[in-house]
């Protein structure tokens, strides 16, 4: 299998490819971002591509539509007004990437350590779902992510091969 699928795929075939990504693949392309975690590790986490992840609640404190309005107006504050407004009319095609951590952290049961931009667009727009690369601690199990996630067949299949094959830590 392919690593990340790169720039010039043609839109209509990158969920194609995405889908056929080896977690390895996954990894490496979501690794990009992991400075933007405070402390997961990539490479202990599981990773799965979701085609069509339904956006979850905002771990942002003022959620997803208050998020992209502050994000509108710093960017006028820094002379780049509408920045932003081409992500609106634009479908996702570049996944979003996803941490699940579980409830033992506290607040931040997920996160995401890039496409905030795309995501918030993608709520004010009315587009309930994103595709995500989905990283997920192997610490977590169903009951430690947020309900909307929890019936995710790539996420369930994932959670129900690792129950298998290694213990559960806590």
């Amino acid at each position: 299998m392919a690593s990340f699928p790169i720039g010039f795929i043609a839109p209509d075939e990158r969920s194609w490819a995405w889908t056929r990504c080896h977690e390895d693949g996954l990894r490496e392309y979501a690794s990009q971002w992991e400075d933007m975690t405070r402390d997961a590790d990539p490479a202990d986490m599981d990773w799965v591509y979701v085609d069509a992840l339904p956006v979850p609640v905002s771990p942002h404190d003022q959620g997803w539509p208050a998020y992209w309005d502050e994000q509108q107006a710093e960017a006028a504050r820094n002379g780049m007004e509408g920045f932003w407004d081409h992500l609106l009319d634009e479908d996702v095609l570049t996944p979003v990437v996803l941490g699940l951590y579980g409830n033992e952290r506290g607040w931040d049961q997920f996160g995401f350590w890039d496409g905030n931009h795309r995501v918030g667009a993608a709520v004010v727009s009315g587009r309930m779902h994103v595709p995500a690369v989905v990283g997920i601690a192997r610490n977590v199990g169903p009951a430690d992510l947020p309900e909307a996630l929890r019936t995710i067949p790539e996420i369930v299949a994932r959670l129900e091969a690792r129950r298998g094959s290694m213990p559960r830590q806590r």
